[in-house]
C-alpha cells in the first residue's frame, strides 16, 4: 500500500490531532487514515451545489436559502458517505 508523508506541520496540529486519535482510542496514523477515507468518500461541496443548481433550474422554482443550506447539511451528515 502507498504511504504518504506530511512535511511542516506545526507541533501544535499533530499535538491535537494525536489527542484526538487518542480520545477516540485509535493511533494517530489510524486516525488520519479514516480522515482521509472520509473525506475521499463524501461530494464536493462544488458538486453537490452544482447538482442543487440543476435540480432547481430542471423544476423551474428558486430554491430558498434555507432549503439549500439542509440540502447540503444532509447531504454532508449522511452516514452512508
Amino acid at each position: 500500500m502507498p504511504a504518504i508523508t506530511v512535511r511542516n506541520v506545526r507541533p501544535e496540529v499533530k499535538q491535537e490531532l494525536a489527542a484526538r486519535a487518542a480520545k477516540s482510542g485509535k493511533s494517530l496514523e489510524a486516525y488520519l487514515r479514516e480522515m482521509f477515507e472520509t473525506t475521499v468518500a463524501r461530494r464536493p461541496l462544488a458538486e453537490l451545489i452544482a447538482e442543487i443548481r440543476k435540480a432547481v433550474e430542471a423544476e423551474g422554482a428558486p430554491m430558498d436559502p434555507a432549503t439549500m443550506i439542509r440540502v447540503i447539511r444532509e447531504e454532508r451528515d449522511d452516514p452512508r458517505r
